[in-house]
């Protein structure tokens, strides 16, 4: 439908102007070549404070809106990543967003140097002596 009227999605997003706090853009993308429409339709999505969504089939964009449907009266908590709230587990949670340090390593960093400050200004050779870590 965009490859035929391409003014259409800006106008919906017009109409819309700023009446709800999350404006979703979902797309069925149902083309062989998709990246120069998407790309238009990313644009418009980024510039008009949209959500894009792209669905690859029919049922997959059925299953989007189920799912908004069925959470949009719940609290966000229902959704939400549940956050430690112990000093060790958000420590180790941090340094694990590094790709290469597991959380073996990062529970072994955060007792042998104490908190992220204390890793930080280590130096090599008391990174190396920890348990696991160091040359191989």
């Amino acid at each position: 439908y965009h490859l035929l009227h391409p003014e259409y999605i800006l106008y919906r997003i017009k109409e819309l102007q700023r009446a709800f706090a999350l404006r979703l853009l979902l797309v069925l993308v149902d083309v062989e070549d998709p990246a120069k429409p998407l790309e238009n339709i990313t644009k418009a999505a980024l510039t008009n404070d949209c959500t894009l969504i792209c669905a690859w089939s029919p049922q997959e964009a059925a299953r989007y809106l189920e799912t908004y449907k069925a959470y949009e009266s719940k609290p966000a908590s229902n959704i939400q990543e549940r956050v430690e709230s112990d000093y060790t587990s958000r420590l180790a949670s941090a340094l694990t967003a590094v790709r290469g340090v597991n959380r073996t390593d990062a529970l072994t960093l955060g007792s042998a140097l104490g908190s992220l400050a204390g890793i930080m200004s280590a130096s090599q050779q008391q990174l190396s002596s920890c348990p696991g870590l160091g040359p191989a």
